[in-house]
Order: C-alpha cells, then structure tokens, then sequence
C-alpha cells in the first residue's frame, strides 16, 4: 500500500477493496469498467452499516494530507455521506457529499505517527455512501482522477484554490 517514501514526500495509497474487515460495507463492482477497480458501499436500506477498518503502516512520523475518493451520486441531497476516522479520530469533512460524481474529496491535514494506523469508514445514513480509496501525503499532492493504472498522475495543492473544484490533472514524469 505504500507508494514511496525516503527522498520523495511519504504517501501512501489503500484501496478501499484492500479493507481488512469491511464491516456491513459491501464490495460492488459496478463502475470497474470506468474505474478499473471496485470500492466499498454502504448499503444499509436507510439505516447505516458496521464501520469498515483496515490497517496500514506510516512510513514516518508527519503531517498527512489526506484524500477520500468517493461519489455523491445523488447531489442535490448528499445520501452517501460517510466519515474517515484515523487512529480514533474522525476527520470533519463528510466525504460523499462533494456535488460531484467520483472525485477525490480533501479531508485536510492529521499529524499520523510512525507505524501501524487504523483507518475507519463510518457510514452516516445507510444509503449508499461509496469508497474508492483513500490518499495519504505528507507532500502537497494528490493522484488525478481518469488516468490509467499504469500513469502516475498528481495535483498540487497549490494548484487548487478551492480543495471542491475541479481541476485538470498534471501528469508526473
């Protein structure tokens, strides 16, 4: 799971599917042919599901930021939010609720030690919250949504002036 780390900011990449322990999230497979990998949804019928955990090493001790990519498939109402909880800690920002269809979200900036971390999705409404996977960089960038498995593609944060909009990818050599 870890991407690179040493003379290169640590990030680090976990695949929702990659969950040790989905919970009452379910792995759907839906937009593979789009995406080209499946992702964890919370189908609770209205009634939210059993958190999804995992665990992932911290290459160092730092400031990550950290990115959730989900969908808000319905976006005038926002009927997949869910949180990110690291280390007991749930992040502010309700991811799935963005405006937009796959997307990566900011969740802003955790201080993660060295060593193993608990991630955790936290289903808020039972309906249908979707996790692709989730960003972890101690750099100020983030993959690009739409590039193929094979590219390595980043934003900057610099680059965004509003962490909601949409920006075009710049790929990395």
């Amino acid at each position: 799971m870890e991407i690179g780390h040493g003379a290169h900011q640590a990030s680090i990449l976990i695949e929702a599917e990659d969950f040790d322990d989905f919970g009452g999230w379910v792995l759907d497979s839906q937009f593979e042919a789009v995406m080209a990998s499946p992702y964890l949804m919370a189908h609770g019928l209205g009634r939210p599901v059993a958190d999804a955990k995992t665990v992932v090493r911290i290459p160092e001790t730092g400031q990550y930021h950290v990115l959730v990519r989900a969908k808000d498939w319905v976006p005038d109402h926002h009927p997949g939010r869910f949180k990110l909880a690291i280390n007991g800690i749930a992040l502010a920002e309700d991811f799935g609720a963005s405006g937009r269809d796959w997307s990566w979200e900011y969740g802003g900036v955790v201080e993660i030690a060295e060593g193993d971390a608990q991630l955790v999705l936290i289903d808020q409404t039972g309906f249908n919250g979707r996790c692709d996977a989730i960003y972890l960089s101690k750099g100020a960038t983030w993959p690009a949504a739409g590039l193929a498995d094979t590219e390595i593609g980043c934003f900057h944060l610099s680059e965004v002036h509003n962490a909601k909009k949409e920006v075009q990818p710049r790929v990395q050599a």
